[in-house]
Order: C-alpha cells, then structure tokens, then sequence
C-alpha cells in the first residue's frame, strides 16, 4: 500500500481503516495527531536564502552589459523602472 498508489482501492488510508493506516506509517509517525487536531502544530519556518546580484556571474549572459540603462537589453522592453 502507498499514498500515491494509482489503483484507489489500493491508497493508504482507503482500507476499513481510514486514516488509522496514515497515521501508523512510517513517514506520518513522529506526528503529534493530537496536537493537529487541536491546531497546535507549529509551522516549520523556511529557509530562505536571498539571492544576491553579486551571487549572479554576468559573463553568463550573451550581452554581459546588461547592468547599465535597460534600454541595452535587445529584445525586451519593461513597462515599470522599480528602484530598489
């Protein structure tokens, strides 16, 4: 049986026991349900990593000028100058 099975009959969680099966499953069964139910789970904050220009290598770029006047960018045109 597996979550993901293409056969409905066959899913985790569709036997007589319902959601029983869920819960007892490997990859479920460090949940807190109790704790679910009663919504005091807490959200895992993600991690993020901004992404820097300087992390970005302009030589990837056919036309590597493209740090100057936007307007240098053949092909595109941009509606909003946003400044950050």
């Amino acid at each position: 049986m597996g979550l993901l099975n293409r056969n409905p009959q066959r899913r985790l969680g569709a036997s007589k026991y319902d959601a029983e099966d869920i819960k007892k499953h490997a990859f479920f069964r460090s949940i807190d349900w109790e704790a679910a139910a009663r919504r005091d789970l807490k959200v895992p904050a993600p991690q993020i990593k901004p992404i820097l220009v300087t992390d970005i290598d302009p030589s990837i770029f056919e036309d590597s000028d493209v740090h100057g006047d936007e307007q240098k960018v053949p092909g595109w045109s941009f509606a909003n100058k946003i400044d950050i």
